[in-house]
């Protein structure tokens, strides 16, 4: 709720105006140090190491100010900038966020590029694979299954399943994977898998 809105209830409201002096002073401050832990934040990424709250804080922001374009170029500067455990973090950040806006084709187009050239087990062995894969995985598969494309699908099933058999993902994901892939086909199979 922006500031004018919420002086426009409290002015509506008789109990509620001689309150509003007093606290639209504190929203003010609050706004400020809000402000500041962004600044750090912003600044925290343009060091080295892994700022992980730094991430999760301006994504947190933008997300909840509807900055989308912005909240993307976040995750592909993440991507860019870093190479560590919670790059997928950022992959699945800027997956779900072109999912919730039904842009399934950017969404698989995001998933492949977030993909490394790296083989999975080399990323394991590298320590830049951390649970977030997990999240990443799933939204790979939602975005596959967005679009009812049953290669896609059996592309996202196998990469699932190949993470589960390194023990790097929940069964979820997989089985939720394989599911959807057979359903695109073989209705009997999915119910069988699910």
């Amino acid at each position: 709720m922006s500031l004018a809105t919420l002086a426009q209830v409290y002015a509506g409201q008789s109990r509620l105006v001689a309150a509003w002096p007093s606290l639209r002073t504190r929203l003010a401050a609050l706004r400020a140090r809000i402000q500041q832990a962004l600044d750090y934040f912003e600044r925290s990424l343009e060091s080295d190491g892994e700022p992980v709250a730094a991430f999760r804080g301006l994504a947190l922001s933008l997300e909840q100010s509807q900055r989308t374009d912005d909240l993307l170029i976040l995750c592909e500067s993440y991507r860019h900038r870093f190479d560590h455990a919670y790059v997928d973090e950022a992959g699945a950040t800027a997956i779900w966020t072109l999912l919730n806006h039904e842009l399934n084709h950017a969404a698989i187009a995001t998933a492949k590029r977030w993909t490394s050239a790296d083989p999975v087990e080399a990323r394991l062995a590298a320590g830049k694979l951390g649970s977030a894969i997990d999240d990443f995985t799933l939204a790979r598969i939602v975005a596959a299954w967005s679009l009812r494309d049953k290669r896609v699908m059996l592309e996202e099933a196998r990469n699932a399943q190949q993470l589960r058999d390194l023990e790097l993902i929940s069964r979820l994901p997989t089985e939720l994977a394989w599911g959807m892939y057979h359903y695109l086909g073989d209705n009997e199979k999915c119910v069988a898998r699910l």
